[in-house]
């Protein structure tokens, strides 16, 4: 006999307005009874891509709130506190629970794939796992498993991406102790060496005068202003690469970019200096024109590589996102402060931009090092 679907207690639904938007509301059904939850959230006519960017934003707001509702049903049913009905919980749900927390609360998207692989590697390493199997020894064990194992094509997951994998369920496990389905982590009880490392991460970039010094070679295919633009802007390839003239503002006498960061889907308006020289002539562009069509992904990196030799750049390795990385650290050495630097570039975290505040104290301890021995 086929197994009866269980109905989902609750519902997305969209009540159409005058002005043509669409206000999204909960329909919850619980113990024979029914009701209704208007969010406040409007889906709109999609007239531009920026739209089409906007309504994918508060649908996945919607989804965060449908299945923390869930959550909120559930533990009125079993007791939050029951901890022998929740330590059954399996690992894939939790990392759902997880993923589903961090989207309400606005983190990046892309946050969720990277916690399904998590999940993934949980499932590989024990099959079936539940929160009440998770011990000192199973932590011990999954940290030593992402380090070493084997994954699509013969290769073993980078340094950094086992430490990723690793934060990111050591993040859950203590969502699960604020939510009391556990006592404590177990992650707390790991000696040091047991835990994976975080790499040396080295963020080259380009100082001023390297700039200067691209600014004045000519480079091949036209990856010259889109390059400057991510210099002066501090936008990733993904970003610049959909630009459209409709993000480009005119304000008070200069111009900003308004653009909702892919990566993150954080919206941003950040300044743009230098915007004759870096921009290309709009001539009759449309409003949903792109702004730099002549960017090619494939071979994007390989050009910006070619034309930083020709600047005289040695002893780096210059990709296109080194612009980014310079964009930060000349705001920095500038003396633009951490929290302003932070905002401009869309981190979800400042301990993100941190990073860049110890690449520039480094190299101030190497030029006063500089000094040591003329006395």
């Amino acid at each position: 006999m086929k197994a009866k679907k269980a109905k989902e207690p609750v519902k997305i639904r969209f009540k159409e307005l005058a002005d043509g938007n669409k206000s999204i509301y909960l329909d919850i059904y619980k113990d024979g009874k029914r009701k209704y939850e208007f969010l406040k959230l409007y889906i709109i006519p999609e007239k531009t891509p920026f739209d089409k960017v906007q309504n994918k934003t508060t649908m996945d707001a919607a989804n965060a709130i449908k299945a923390q509702r869930i959550i909120d049903l559930t533990n009125g049913t079993a007791g939050i506190t029951d901890k022998g009905k929740m330590g059954k919980m399996l690992l894939d749900d939790l990392m759902s629970i997880y993923a589903d927390e961090r989207a309400k609360k606005g983190q990046s998207l892309s946050n969720s794939v990277v916690i399904k692989a998590v999940a993934k590697h949980l499932h590989a390493y024990k099959p079936g796992a539940r929160l009440q199997d998770v011990d000192k020894e199973f932590c011990k064990g999954f940290s030593d498993y992402i380090q070493h194992v084997t994954i699509k094509g013969g290769n073993k997951i980078s340094k950094g991406g086992a430490h990723s994998y690793f934060i990111l369920f050591n993040a859950a496990l203590n969502m699960a102790m604020r939510q009391g389905w556990i006592e404590s982590n177990p992650i707390a009880k790991l000696d040091k060496e047991d835990k994976t490392q975080r790499p040396n991460a080295q963020r080259d970039y380009l100082t001023s005068e390297e700039l200067r010094s691209m600014i004045a070679t000519p480079a091949k295919d036209n990856v010259k202003k889109p390059f400057l633009f991510s210099c002066f802007t501090g936008l990733r390839f993904g970003d610049i690469k959909r630009l459209e003239w409709g993000n480009i503002i005119e304000e008070n006498g200069g111009w900003k970019v308004r653009v909702t960061m892919q990566k993150t889907q954080k919206p941003v308006f950040i300044p743009i200096p230098n915007a004759a020289e870096i921009l290309p002539e709009r001539g009759t562009a449309k409003e949903n024109d792109l702004v730099f069509e002549t960017v090619v992904n494939s071979l994007t990196n390989s050009r910006v590589s070619q034309w930083a030799k020709a600047a005289g750049i040695t002893g780096k390795h210059i990709t296109f996102h080194t612009a980014r990385h310079t964009y930060a650290t000349l705001l920095l050495t500038q003396g633009a402060d951490l929290y302003t630097v932070s905002k401009l570039l869309g981190h979800a975290e400042i301990a993100t931009t941190q990073i860049y505040a110890e690449i520039i104290d480094k190299k101030k301890e190497e030029a006063a090092n500089l000094l040591n021995g003329l006395i």
